[in-house]
């Protein structure tokens, strides 16, 4: 019938949905958020201390590498674990820090990939990639998280130098039997355990892991 449009004419008040409003996309930003903050911790614990021993004022700090750091009276120095005596913890942090590097680098362009997903910028057939970054990520910060208290007292025992434990007088508990602890004896005290870098790592991977949970949650 003439001049009748009611047919044709759109709903009022209905509109096409757009990247803006599309369900989840909050939920994938959130996700993807992680997924990159993950991965730049993960960076960032290469370039710190896993590790440090303080005794008398004085403190060595091993990091991802082949050198590590002392500080004291005399001021801060760096020394390569080979020349220290102590190779085979050299060994360990160069795979931790061929580990995190990878990681993190994984991890940031899982991060950047799921931003641009979330925008609907990316085709649902490459999605998967970004799972399969996340799932590399959270692998590699795990082990490098476990090989440092796992195999460094074995490492730092079975150095050159393996009479360093011995030889600082500790009775009962020492450096080369655990990755935490502390000992005192004849009123010198030693203390050890995990430095910045192994927490960063670790968060690295709690953070990463809920962020995979997250962008798996909201797959579809």
């Amino acid at each position: 019938m003439a001049g009748d449009t009611s047919a044709t004419s759109a709903p009022t008040g209905t509109s096409t949905p757009t990247t803006a409003n599309r369900p989840g996309m909050g939920m994938r930003m959130a996700a993807s958020g992680l997924l990159l903050v993950g991965g730049i911790l993960a960076l960032v614990s290469a370039f710190t201390a896993w590790w440090t021993l303080s005794f008398s004022g004085s403190s060595i700090s091993f990091l991802p590498g082949s050198s590590y750091t002392g500080s004291g009276y005399f001021g801060s120095q760096t020394q390569t674990y080979a020349n220290g005596g102590i190779g085979p913890v050299g060994g360990l942090y160069e795979a931790i820090l061929v580990l995190v590097i990878i990681a993190g680098i994984l991890g940031i362009v899982a991060g950047l990939l799921g931003f641009v997903a979330g925008m609907g910028r990316l085709p649902a057939s490459r999605h998967g990639m970004i799972k399969g970054l996340a799932i590399a990520t959270i692998v590699l910060a795990l082990i490098a998280v476990i090989l440092a208290p796992a195999v460094q007292p074995w490492a730092f025992h079975d150095s050159a130098n393996n009479g360093s434990c011995s030889g600082l007088g500790l009775n009962g508990s020492s450096p080369c039997g655990a990755f935490w602890g502390s000992a005192s004896s004849h009123g010198f005290t030693v203390s050890w355990g995990a430095a910045d870098g192994w927490f960063l790592a670790l968060v690295a991977f709690v953070l990463t892991l809920v962020g995979f949970v997250l962008w798996r949650s909201n797959r579809n």
